[in-house]
């Protein structure tokens, strides 16, 4: 009787010993749709007058943030930039599991070389804008990124390094954070490595609203997202050819995955917590098996 004592709580100790590790839980958290109608994603692209693809890319001081999609062609000098609003993990991680950024493709070629940079601190406050390529707009005038200033408003802010961001080293960090290919159509993958850790720490930088520009209410005017001071980089996209992919205001977002462990749950503490006592259990029924042989 004492013996299958012992080999019950033999087995169940063993479980207690096995079980935190077999029953590891991540958190996924997805960041998408356009920030301007309550999502997480800021996307435009920046270019200067070249015709390519069929495709007339307007003046160096238009903004393209309101279009339903964005792009990227560097022979045609045309550029993507994107960032997320990752804020509300501030403070919730001390580990990154993985990040994967979701574009859609919907236009352009296959097997394009994209590479994904981060863009430096000193440009760090550009701004999506609202415009679809005119300056038609009284809009368009104010703090909206374009490929010859970083924010276009009654004094112009110009990029810390040249036009379109086109400094490496200083107006983004010139080692590419991640690489991928082209799909030609549908969605395409970004699994990013390294310190990942060092990048959501750069992320989640949060955002401070100004309330009055130049003596101007912002009120008065559409999307006061423009006045917003922004900290988070973001990444500046770079294509060998045309790439075009839906952006926020388009029917497939950019979407960011970011996977992070789950904090212990109270069942896994409870089990670590008998531990002990199993073992206790344990030497108890040895000795006690001992004993009895020993008679």
């Amino acid at each position: 009787m004492i013996k299958r004592a012992w080999i019950v709580t033999l087995t169940v100790a063993v479980m207690a010993v096995t079980a935190p590790q077999a029953m590891a839980f991540e958190q996924e958290f997805i960041f998408s749709g356009d920030a301007d109608t309550g999502g997480d994603c800021y996307d435009t692209w920046i270019g200067v007058n070249q015709l390519n693809g069929g495709y007339m890319f307007g003046g160096e001081l238009i903004n393209y943030g309101g279009l339903t999609w964005f792009g990227a062609n560097e022979p045609a000098s045309a550029r993507g930039l994107l960032r997320f609003d990752v804020s509300s993990l501030a403070g919730q991680f001390n580990e990154v599991i993985s990040i994967e950024l979701r574009l859609y493709q919907t236009d352009g070629l296959a097997d394009v070389n994209v590479a994904a940079y981060e863009i430096s601190d000193a440009n760090s406050n550009w701004q999506e804008g609202v415009d679809i390529g005119s300056l038609s707009s009284f809009g368009g005038y104010w703090n909206r990124t374009t490929w010859a200033t970083k924010l276009r408003d009654l004094t112009d802010e110009s990029w810390a390094g040249a036009p379109g961001l086109t400094t490496a080293g200083i107006d983004y960090d010139p080692i590419p954070l991640v690489t991928t290919t082209s799909s030609g159509g549908g969605w395409m993958s970004f699994h990013f490595t390294g310190d990942l850790m060092g990048l959501m720490d750069d992320w989640v930088l949060s955002s401070s609203q100004d309330t009055v520009i130049y003596g101007l209410n912002i009120g008065n005017f559409a999307d006061p997202e423009e006045f917003t001071v922004v900290d988070n980089p973001g990444l500046l996209l770079i294509a060998d050819g045309l790439v075009q992919w839906s952006s926020g205001e388009g029917d497939f977002s950019p979407e960011l995955i970011v996977t992070i462990p789950e904090p212990a749950t109270m069942s896994l503490l409870a089990l670590g917590a008998c531990l002990p006592l199993f073992r206790r259990k344990r030497r108890q029924g040895l000795t006690m098996l001992r004993r009895r042989k020993q008679r």
